[in-house]
């Protein structure tokens, strides 16, 4: 009993201490408050107007009730009819709160305390057990307008509110005190420039298109209107990034290059005002990597590669018949083969315009007669930078040449004939005759050169030289060791559908002077076409039209010193279209190899030299890579199956870093994964990780079939551990490494549950049994997959394998489009605003948007989903929506899109193995067979030798 009254009395006082501790701590609070701050929920709509020159500044506040703050926030149209509205941003005005009920105010009382302690504690417990949230309780509207007298907006639609604005200047009213003090334009005119810049930053960020509107926008408002450019939105330095994704980036071309230079340019870079006065710099100091000897390469050598250049890629399609696959198989997905995996927001339409500039025209008679006066058919080129104006080239070997000639000369007669502006003339390149079909504006741009039963039709004059110097001793591609020891590697009588290669002397050529520094100076020249033409639909929407760089330049619409580069070329406007001086129209240059590099500026200088500096101490190898891709007999009625083989050989890895350094010696251990089991990955590694170097094991993991969470509700920790729990996969180790054994204070041994079976920390389950150590959160898939797991001896060796299913029908399949839309979804939405960009900021007429986006991105603007962009009233509002869009605030895709990937896919099965100098992938791709498409593969073909023994099982148990 004196024990009780004591435990009684402790906990008393410990209930006081809690009390008083509360008490102390919400005297601090206020003696109102409310879950969510009175916002302008219940205000009138607001209006300030401050005029000012160029332009003035006005902001519209319109409150609204407190609604969940959305990821996508649609415009707000403003109807405009005196036309003295430019520039407009929008944002939501955004208030933080708690969820739960409202505190209780405190007001004096009676008594002691007066009810305020019970009001504190409550209020406290409410305070403890609510989150904080935002919500959006209005939109603000801000933009630019010209004069300072009154004139009327509307915004909105459905209903449209009719808003008076009457600018208030800094004149003292009859009083004697002026309305706004002089300092406020100026802060005005931050606040809108605040506004707007975050929503071009918004755009960029969600954008898969050319930044071009934002680019030149952000730059020419910042000159006119005295503003600092945020430093996100200011280009990258160019002498600073030397990691590996730079040089692949340098190798090719990437979008993120270009987007750089746009910047660069439209917030008027200085080195156009240098001078090309210095020589051409060295090249970086390449060392050769050691080839194996190849023994008889003679016999392994296909004669046409003998006519290929040293240095160019060689994209070889042996008969007739398959490189008609490959081109209906490209066409099939709009000419771009990258369509079958994701559709972009915009379209170059690279593999028609090279077929236009080629005038290579597939008919229904070459179809027909093309394997009988066809023998042989490669690609060939100097680089890959589609887009700036490749140097591409067909090369055929002709099985009749006579009947091969006439066909290809009548085609291009008949192209002489039709295109308007076109001519043909002979001429003579590297003294053979030679044909050049072509128009001013380099659209069609094709040679025609003849050496006994070869022709080659390609748009550089360069590569044709060079064609003919291989029928005289000159390099090729046949007389490269490294070809050499390739088609040992990969024999022709594997007879692949496609088989290409990019030699060292290819990949080092992307790399030069020439290549890099021209590829720099036509990355300029496309921002410079670019910028001219937004300056000139700028001029328009300000009411005061030109055309003329000179003027546009005068008039404060383009920076100093666009009109000439250093090189002496420079944007002319002509009564079509911007073209380049010395290049021609964009996505139609003059192939780099066919332009000659005289001299660079300093600027070039240092950066190139910077660049082979780089190379030279960290990259002094260009790894030769060889690809062979095989149409395999159907393993099904409605599959089709195609064979990929790999490898990057001879192989430098010292260079990769620690990438190469994480794999165990190739072998021939594997896994076996349960039949259940939808997906599954291992890889032999080693680890030096929790102290001490363990030896190589194998790690593998697997999940069954079963709907993962949602990626983006994953905000917080304990999102992301709740996901894990439910996640119907497991991962594993064999031999086991004893990693989770090396955790501190024993944290990793768990309670025994089962034979076997141990309950970890936080909920997880842990097998250890036949040399294997399995943890899982869900301990059923452990016990399920047990009487599967086993290891078994393979064919070939690897380090890394990997298979997926056949998703169709699964749960998997679903939320794998689900997250495939909800990624598009976004770029899908940043199209629609680019186009509200054209409309809203730069005044183009709606009927003509579409048209005047694909001229600025010479390329077709596509909504990712598969939808058509059109202008629409969903009952609030006017804005540029998608067809693929369910009707609603914000938009969700429309439950009948289904991405590319997943219309075709029906498993995978791959192998990747590091050699000491090596490193070899085997992919086994299935896709759908079920209706007839260019897809089709005869089934009469031999297994080879090379076949991964991997392949994907169709409902069996996968073998890796």
């Amino acid at each position: 009993m004196i024990s009780n009254f004591f435990t009684m009395v402790r906990q008393s006082y410990n209930a006081g201490r809690f009390l008083l501790a509360i008490f102390a701590w919400t005297s601090f609070l206020p003696l109102s408050a409310s879950a969510i701050a009175p916002g302008p929920g219940t205000d009138p709509i607001t209006v300030v107007a401050v005029p000012g020159e160029p332009f003035g500044v006005a902001r519209i506040r319109i409150p609204n009730a407190p609604t969940a703050v959305q990821d996508y926030t649609p415009s707000v149209p403003i109807d405009d009819p005196e036309g003295r509205v430019f520039y407009p941003a929008w944002k939501e005005i955004i208030t933080k709160g708690r969820t739960g009920p409202p505190l209780q105010p405190i007001a004096p009382g009676r008594g002691i305390g007066g009810g305020r302690i019970l009001g504190r504690i409550t209020n406290a417990i409410r305070t403890v057990t609510s989150q904080e949230v935002e919500q959006s309780v209005g939109r603000e509207i801000w933009f630019l307008f010209q004069g300072d007298q009154p004139f009327n907006v509307s915004v909105g639609n459905n209903p449209r509110i009719p808003i008076p604005i009457r600018p208030q200047g800094p004149a003292p009213t009859p009083s004697g005190i002026s309305k706004i003090s002089p300092d406020a334009w100026v802060a005005a005119k931050s606040d809108w420039w605040s506004a707007y810049t975050s929503a071009a930053e918004a755009n960029l960020a969600n954008g898969d298109y050319p930044p071009l509107i934002e680019s030149y926008l952000i730059a020419y408002l910042s000159k006119r209107m005295n503003l600092e450019i945020p430093a996100s939105l200011q280009p990258q330095d160019e002498m600073t990034d030397e990691s590996i994704a730079s040089t692949l980036e340098l190798l090719a071309g990437t979008e993120a290059m270009r987007n750089r230079y746009l910047r660069r340019v439209a917030q008027g870079d200085t080195e156009r005002f240098s001078k090309a006065n210095l020589p051409i710099p060295s090249p970086p100091q390449w060392s050769a990597a050691p080839i194996p000897p190849v023994a008889d390469s003679a016999e392994r050598v296909e004669q046409i590669a003998s006519r290929v250049p040293a240095n160019s890629y060689y994209l070889r399609f042996g008969s007739f018949a398959n490189y008609l696959w490959f081109r209906d198989l490209t066409n099939q997905y709009g000419g771009d083969i990258s369509r079958m995996v994701t559709l972009r927001g915009f379209d170059y339409g690279a593999a028609l315009r090279s077929e236009t500039q080629l005038s290579m025209k597939m008919t229904d008679l070459s179809r027909l007669l093309g394997d009988t006066i066809v023998e042989d058919t490669a690609f060939i080129g100097t680089d890959l930078f589609l887009t700036e104006g490749a140097s591409v080239g067909v090369l055929l070997k002709a099985k009749n040449a006579f009947l091969l000639k006439t066909s290809l000369a009548n085609d291009r007669s008949t192209f002489a004939r039709n295109v308007k502006d076109a001519t043909l003339v002979d001429i003579t390149i590297a003294d053979t005759k030679a044909t050049f079909l072509s128009t001013p504006d380099n659209r069609i741009r094709s040679f025609l050169i003849q050496d006994g039963d070869y022709f080659l039709v390609t748009n550089s004059q360069s590569l044709a030289g060079q064609f003919i110097e291989t029928s005289k001793g000159g390099p090729s591609l046949a007389q490269l060791p490294g070809f050499q020891y390739a088609r040992e590697l990969m024999p022709e009588s594997n007879q692949y559908s496609i088989f290409a290669y990019f030699s060292e002397a290819f990949l080092q050529g992307l790399v030069s002077p020439q290549y890099q520094i021209e590829l720099r100076r036509r990355l300029h020249a496309t921002a410079d076409i670019a910028i001219v033409q937004l300056a000139q639909i700028a001029s328009q929407a300000e009411g005061h039209p030109l055309t003329q760089v000179d003027d546009l330049i005068a008039a404060g619409f383009l920076p100093e010193g666009i009109s000439q580069r250093p090189d002496g070329s420079g944007p002319i406007v002509t009564p079509s279209r911007v073209i380049n001086s010395r290049r021609g129209q964009v996505g139609s240059f003059i192939p780099i190899a066919d332009v000659k590099l005289e001299a660079v500026t300093p600027e070039e200088s240092a950066w190139y030299s910077h660049r082979a500096e780089f190379y030279s101490k960290n990259w002094q190898q260009m790894d030769p890579l060889i690809v062979g891709i095989r149409r395999m007999p159907s393993p099904g009625a409605d599959i089709q199956r195609l064979q990929i083989h790999l490898e990057v050989a001879p192989l430098v890895p010292e260079k990769y870093g620690w990438i190469a350094k994480q794999l165990g010696p190739p072998t021939n251990v594997a896994v076996q994964f349960g039949p259940d089991d939808i997906a599954g990955a291992q890889a032999h590694v080693v680890s030096d990780q929790l102290g001490g170097t363990i030896p190589p094991h194998h790690l593998f993991v697997a999940i069954k079939d079963s709907l993962p969470p949602n990626p983006a509700e994953l905000d917080g920790l304990l999102d992301k551990y709740f996901a894990l729990k439910s996640l119907s996969g497991y991962l594993g180790a064999w031999p086991q490494p004893g990693l989770l054994d090396r955790l501190p204070l024993g944290i990793g041994q768990g309670t025994a549950v089962a034979p076997g079976m141990t309950r970890l920390i936080g909920g997880l389950y842990r097998y250890q049994g036949g040399g294997f150590s399995i943890i899982s959160f869900v301990p059923d898939v452990i016990s399920a997959s047990l009487p599967f797991l086993s290891i078994a001896e393979t064919i070939e060796p690897a380090q890394v394998r990997v298979h997926v299913d056949n998703l169709r029908g699964t749960q998997l399949e679903s939320w794998a489009n689900q997250q495939l839309i909800d990624l598009k979804l976004k770029t899908s939405i940043a199209g629609a605003n680019l186009l509200d960009s054209l409309t809203s900021q730069l005044k183009v007429n709606p009927a003509e948007a579409a048209q005047v986006v694909n001229h600025l991105l010479d390329a077709k603007l596509q909504c990712p989903l598969g939808g058509e962009y059109r202008l629409s009233n969903d009952g609030t509002q006017s804005q540029w929506v998608s067809t693929a869009w369910e009707p609603g605030m914000p938009p969700t895709a429309n439950n009948q899109v289904t991405t590319p990937l997943l219309q075709w896919f029906r498993g995978v099965s791959a192998r990747l193995t590091q050699y000491e100098n090596r490193l070899v992938a085997d992919i086994t791709l299935d896709m759908d067979g079920s209706n007839p498409n260019p897809l089709s593969a005869p089934d009469v073909l031999p297994k080879q030798a090379d076949e991964p023994a991997d392949a994907p099982a169709q409902g069996r148990r996968k073998s890796l």
